[in-house]
């Protein structure tokens, strides 16, 4: 009786014979690299990873969703100027839920760390971690089925991308203390570059982009396995899994988030790009004092940003 070996042949797995296996290894060199790597033990089968600063108030919600749709681990890079996070969401997130995630210091100025911080999480766990998706505060990975169900589909990949559904500010003006999901559900039509996010094998990765990376080998393909070039910004598919992203939010967590800054570039985001997506929003803005007008649609209990 001779030992079986798991190869992939035409689309799936077969077993074939120990006596083949060097002809196999030969003729398919890729697929037989691809097949120990799927059959190599993994801490995580698939982890998300983000870099963040003063965003504890959206953190509870984004933990427990991506938990809950089969993300096994979290890791957080802390790019806070003081310590506290790690206490922070032990504060609010269950017992259970907080044990998986992990909270990294991040101290260093945010210009350009979101590369930093993702190399830093592949060199640490590229050999714990088979998928991983580095996403922001503001994302949320939708998938219509379970989670081992979807990646066995993709095991013959080594990318896969995520299209971003676009949603802006829904006519608000305020940032109020309900889930995301709730407030925000008006989709736009995104001009900005990338138009999504990718889930990648991190033990492959040559070179990250954010929206697309440069594997050392494997396919890289959309949702409906079509072999890519990512970014896919042409192509807007929101079925089987996608990302919604949450981009502007209200008018107050805008200005928020300019005044944080930018962890991928020197760009940071412009008062006009918030009224290109929400040109109803517009009046209710003083450009000269660079505050929300006084009126009359403000939720109970705020004011107008100082």
């Amino acid at each position: 009786m001779f030992n079986k070996n798991l190869v992939f042949i035409d689309g799936k797995w077969e077993e074939i014979d120990s006596r083949d296996l060097a002809l196999y290894k030969f003729e398919n060199p890729d697929d037989w690299t691809l097949a120990k790597d799927n059959h190599a033990p993994h801490k995580y089968e698939i982890a998300i990873q983000c870099l963040a600063r003063q965003e504890e108030k959206y953190f509870k919600e984004w933990i427990e969703h991506h938990l809950r749709i089969g993300i096994e681990h979290v890791f957080i890079y802390d790019n806070n100027d003081e310590e506290g996070l790690e206490e922070f969401l032990k504060s609010v997130l269950s017992e259970q839920d907080f044990n998986k995630v992990e909270v990294i210091p991040w101290r260093e100025p945010m210009a350009f760390q979101q590369f930093s911080a993702l190399e830093d999480c592949v060199e640490k766990n590229k050999n714990s971690v088979k998928w991983l998706l580095s996403i922001d505060l503001d994302e949320f990975l939708i998938i219509e089925k379970p989670m081992n169900e979807f990646l066995d589909e993709f095991s013959y990949a080594s990318q896969v991308f995520f299209s971003w559904e676009s949603i802006g500010a829904d006519g608000q003006l305020y940032y109020e203390n309900k889930p995301l999901r709730e407030r925000f559900k008006k989709r736009f039509d995104c001009k900005d570059t990338g138009q999504g996010k990718i889930m990648f094998r991190p033990d492959r990765l040559l070179r990250w982009e954010i929206h697309g990376a440069k594997m050392k080998k494997g396919k890289t393909v959309n949702v409906l396995h079509k072999e890519i070039i990512a970014p896919d910004s042409m192509s807007r598919i929101f079925k089987t899994a996608w990302i919604k992203h949450y981009f502007t939010k209200s008018l107050q967590e805008w200005l928020e988030k300019m005044e944080r800054g930018c962890a991928d570039n020197l760009y940071c985001r412009r008062y006009d790009m918030f009224f290109e997506i929400n040109p109803d929003l517009k009046d209710y803005y003083d450009p000269d004092a660079r505050k929300i007008q006084a009126h009359s649609i403000a939720p109970a209990g705020e004011v107008p940003m100082q």
